[in-house]
């Protein structure tokens, strides 16, 4: 059985990667692929990639079992890829102020989107340079929510352009380009010494080429895709070249713009390109990489083993080794915020499961034993207002005992409500510790002149203060949370639900007693 699998839902075909831990080491397992249907008139969408996908699980049932890890692998083509300079060093500035950074650089709102970072580097007098990874929430959440489905939940989603980098010879002198030409688009990944620094997207792909040769050659869709990759022996007139050359010099464009780019970016030389990708088999695109970009082009190689990465396989093996710790550098991850991993999902359906039943079980007891006992309070409640009822009787003589009755029922209902007052008040005399509370809070705050905090709702009870507010910023959040903490009552108090809401900054505070009423006991 797998150790850890990682899954491409392509558009072209799913593939699946699978390793397996012998010891402390892994080793490929298998590599699987199954091909989506073909429609001239549009890439395949969600439903028919997941259906290829049903057919490699009915042939692997074994990777639905729980104990192998799952990842994911994102295409960059449905993802934007960021680079940016803050002003900070601090890690904490950093993290406040990203958010309104990136915010200011895409035209997307951010409520609707995963957004994932990592840190290139931090130079003192210059600032942190963050690479940002955003996806949209939905998106990514409609493929974790089909996975999980299938009982494949995976604890990481990862760029491809991303764990590609695991593909490139590590060199901390130049820069190498890995070119993933894949079904609709062309993944392109900047590597430096294992990590990739720069990343696009290019909306050229194996398809295009696939279409430019069948309208040229008049064929269908699958017998062209058979020709371009030499599957299906054929010889080539010069409007077939011509139109499949004339696609190919789109993509060679846009490669040759972005590398230029990259390395007036990072003030570097990219000395080699790497090539994988379905669409990497069309035999001459190689040599017209090389002839254009003037730098050796080389197939991905994968340096556990030595040899080439498989070219549709490349995305899912470069996962799945990168999963395994096989790269230096610690892979974006797009499953945050709400999308987080929370692992075990099958144990935990399964324990929820015996749960109810327990609940169920001890909730039926229950009541049998609660109506026994009712019964039985209530016919003693009845004998003792019987006996006070005959007490006044004999005492006052004229009064009547159905009023004596009523007027017992009030006098109950009067000492609950004055027990329910006494334990908002407190009972040792003083300030009400309510009120006291209140007044802590009030004092514990950041001065007016520094921080403005609206708190729209306070909820205190004996083990747990809840306040939700909102502020003008991340960093006001942040002085908030810091000014409870230094009283000994609230140091345990924690910001949780940060939300942007136009010019504000919305969030709750909890603050458990527990810890200052002991700091209390000690201090006396």
């Amino acid at each position: 059985m797998p150790s850890l699998i990682a899954i491409d839902l392509g558009s072209h075909a799913v593939k699946v990667a699978a390793l397996r831990r012998t010891g402390r080491t892994y080793e490929l397992e298998d590599q699987v692929t199954q091909l989506v249907p073909q429609s001239e008139d549009e890439s395949p969408d969600l439903g028919a990639r997941l259906a290829a996908l049903d057919v490699l699980l009915a042939e692997n049932p074994s990777w639905q079992t729980p104990g192998a890890e799952k990842v994911l692998v994102w295409p960059s083509s449905q993802a934007v890829f960021r680079r940016l300079l803050l002003p900070f060093t601090d890690k904490a500035q950093v993290e406040q102020t990203l958010p309104f950074t990136v915010e200011g650089e895409v035209p997307h709102d951010l409520d609707e989107m995963v957004m994932a970072s990592r840190v290139m580097s931090v130079k003192e007098g210059e600032g942190t340079e963050v690479c940002v990874v955003l996806a949209s929430e939905e998106a990514v959440g409609e493929v974790l929510n089909a996975l999980a489905t299938r009982k494949l939940d995976p604890s990481r989603v990862m760029l491809d352009a991303d764990v590609l980098a695991f593909a490139a010879p590590r060199r901390d002198t130049s820069l190498v380009a890995v070119v993933d030409v894949g079904h609709t688009h062309t993944a392109v990944s900047v590597v430096l010494n294992g990590r990739m620094e720069l990343s696009r997207s290019i909306d050229v792909g194996g398809r295009d080429l696939t279409l430019a040769l069948a309208e040229a050659s008049n064929r269908s869709y699958s017998d062209a895709e058979d020709v371009k990759n030499g599957s299906k022996p054929e010889s080539w007139t010069a409007p077939m070249r011509d139109a499949v050359n004339g696609k190919a010099a789109l993509l060679l464009a846009e490669l040759r713009a972005f590398l230029i780019t990259a390395e007036d970016q990072l003030h570097m030389e990219v000395d080699e390109v790497r090539l994988s990708g379905g669409g990497a088999r069309y035999a001459p695109l190689a040599g017209f990489l090389q002839s254009d970009l003037q730098v050796p082009v080389r197939w991905a190689q994968n340096p556990e083993t030595g040899g080439d990465l498989p070219n549709e396989h490349a995305a899912a093996q470069s996962a799945a080794w990168t999963a395994a710790g096989s790269s230096a550098v610690t892979p974006i991850d797009l499953r945050v915020g709400a999308l987080s991993y929370r692992g075990g999902r099958d144990f935990l359906m399964m324990g929820g499961l015996f749960l109810v039943l327990a609940v169920v079980f001890l909730t039926v007891a229950s009541l049998g034993i609660f109506v026994v006992r009712y019964t039985q309070m209530g016919s003693e409640l009845a004998e003792v207002e019987s006996l006070i009822v005959a007490s006044v009787t004999d005492t006052y003589p004229s009064a009547e005992p159905s009023s004596l009755t009523s007027a017992f029922s009030d006098l109950n209902n009067l000492v609950v409500a004055t027990e329910d007052r006494a334990r908002v008040m407190g009972s040792g005399g003083g300030e009400p510790p309510t009120v006291q509370l209140l007044a802590e809070l009030t004092q514990n705050r950041p001065p007016h002149t520094e921080v403005t905090i609206n708190a729209d709702v306070i909820t205190i009870s004996p083990k747990m203060i809840t306040m939700k507010a909102e502020t003008t910023d991340y960093t006001s959040a942040a002085k908030i949370e810091e000014r409870l903490k230094d009283h000994h009552r609230f140091q345990r108090a924690e910001k949780s639900d940060e939300r942007k809401k136009r010019d504000t900054i919305e969030f709750t505070i909890t603050i458990p007693l527990d810890a200052g009423d002991e700091a209390d006991e000690e201090a006396n």
